[in-house]
């Protein structure tokens, strides 16, 4: 976000429940913002980017009302539209350290299922050219029989 033709602040949420998100963040904003814009524009342009807050949190990822989140975002207050120009929003999901070790727990088992799918498939790979080995080596037993055979049929001719 540029600088240009005002103070950037940052506005930050905290960790906070997903359902406090727009609450909270009007009321950090008109604290920061306090004598940067007027209380209505603040009002206003804070109603708007919770709108779009609103469409990623709940829309895009899914979170639930429980949900606990931080939200950073950097303003602007542009004097000559009489807007608050907003950064993109950075928003953090903070998950309970039980919620993570089922994630983990299930990554982990996924993981192991994939090891032992690609050990079941080296063990048949190995078994194949096993075999294949076993063949190119009675193959080649076979032609050097017959290169023999060849040696002592020359060798009988040129005596």
């Amino acid at each position: 976000m540029s600088e240009e033709g005002g103070e950037v602040v940052e506005i930050r949420s905290g960790v906070i429940p997903a359902a406090r998100y727009a609450d909270k963040l009007r009321r950090v904003a008109l604290v920061v913002l306090r004598n940067v814009a007027p209380k209505d524009v603040i009002i206003r342009d804070v109603s708007e980017l919770n709108r779009h807050l609103y469409k990623i949190i709940v829309e895009e990822r899914g979170y639930g009302k429980g949900d606990l989140i931080r939200i950073v975002v950097k303003a602007r207050y542009d004097r000559e539209s009489n807007k608050i120009i907003f950064s993109e929003p950075v928003i953090d999901r903070f998950l309970p350290e039980s919620e993570l070790e089922k994630i983990c727990e299930s990554r982990l088992e996924e993981l192991r299922r994939q090891y032992e799918e690609r050990v079941t498939e080296a063990e048949r790979l190995r078994a194949g050219y096993e075999r294949r080995i076993e063949e190119l080596t009675s193959e080649v037993e076979r032609l050097r029989g017959v290169l023999r055979e060849i040696r002592s049929i020359l060798n009988q001719v040129e005596v």
